[in-house]
């Protein structure tokens, strides 16, 4: 194994949703494989009660097997057409149930990257990552509470910083007027930071 490389110990993450779609596959096989014994099992009935109608004991095993082939050629391939054509159904449902929510998932993010912190991940009840879309709304609550929380701490410094001020110029220290002047900067400067969030 490769250094870096970590090996998955545990294959069913999501244990549910990843035994329906197991299921759903497995039943779509067994459906292929009725259909293709149900019609070589109707054509190869035909085929021997045709022979058996019009010829001798030899030529009917020839017959069968000659006659026999050509149906089993064509219940494969009428099988795996519509297999096929359940398979495409199935998995394009299935894929619509996870690319919607990862489509919504990656347009929030930009808009939480954005720094609209008022971001709601909303999916259908049917749709899967349904738990995933809740842990990033509470995510982003939290997110949204901690800096509402901030910008209310910013104000209440910058109103500190400015008593001090006014105190400082009271007192007409150089010193204590420079190290304000320097309070007052890194308070807009945090400012700024925090207003770049919607909350």
């Amino acid at each position: 194994m490769a250094q870096g490389q970590e090996r998955r110990s545990t294959y069913f993450i999501k244990k549910w949703f990843q035994i329906r779609f197991i299921l759903k596959f497995v039943l779509l096989l067994i459906i292929g494989l009725a259909i293709s014994a149900t019609l070589l099992y109707f054509m190869s009935n035909q085929t021997i009660t045709d022979t058996m109608k019009y010829g001798h004991l030899k030529s009917q095993l020839k017959c069968t097997y000659d006659l026999l082939l050509p149906s089993l050629i064509k219940t494969t391939l009428f099988s795996v057409l519509i297999v096929s054509l359940l398979g495409i159904l199935l998995f394009a449902k299935t894929s619509h149930r996870l690319a919607g929510p990862l489509y919504r998932f990656e347009k929030g993010t930009e808009r939480i990257s954005q720094g609209d912190l008022t971001e709601k991940f909303k999916l259908r009840s049917y749709d899967e990552m349904t738990v995933l879309a809740e842990k990033f709304s509470q995510m982003t609550i939290a997110l949204n509470q901690q800096i509402a929380t901030i910008k209310s701490k910013t104000a209440e410094l910058s109103a500190l910083a400015q008593k001090l001020e006014t105190k400082l110029d009271e007192s007409g220290s150089p010193e204590a007027k420079k190290l304000s002047g320097e309070l007052n900067k890194v308070v807009g400067e945090i400012k700024n930071t925090v207003d770049f969030f919607k909350v």
